[in-house]
């Protein structure tokens, strides 16, 4: 099982990137999506935790998390343009949903 939901709407559409996938959660962020990126190391099990504080979608490419039960968005592919596809044919993305609304390096909406 690649996605897993939990008690979360599909379109919440709030977002938790592992150290592996930061460059997805930058281009998360030009789309307009809320979206936080863990840069620093973490265990797996705390990312999750965190997800799950946070109500966010983890998404990874460590396959540790197919095991684990939460709202879990795993990736396999390698380079960033196969993530974007393979992330929206497993979690449907809206790529011009709100574009550039968000900055880039920290999600604070640049919507006044």
């Amino acid at each position: 099982m690649e996605l897993k939901e939990g008690n979360k709407r599909l379109d919440e559409r709030l977002f938790l990137c592992d150290q592996m996938l930061t460059r997805l959660g930058r281009w998360l962020r030009v789309a307009g999506y809320d979206t936080h990126m863990v840069e620093e190391p973490i265990t797996d099990r705390s990312l999750l935790l965190l997800a799950q504080k946070e109500k966010r979608w983890l998404i990874s490419r460590d396959r540790h998390f197919l095991a684990m039960q939460g709202d879990i968005i795993w990736l396999e592919a390698n380079d960033i343009q196969a993530c974007v596809r393979e992330l929206t044919v497993k979690h449907p993305i809206d790529w011009l949903k709100a574009p550039l609304s968000r900055a880039v390096y920290c999600a604070i909406s640049l919507l006044f």
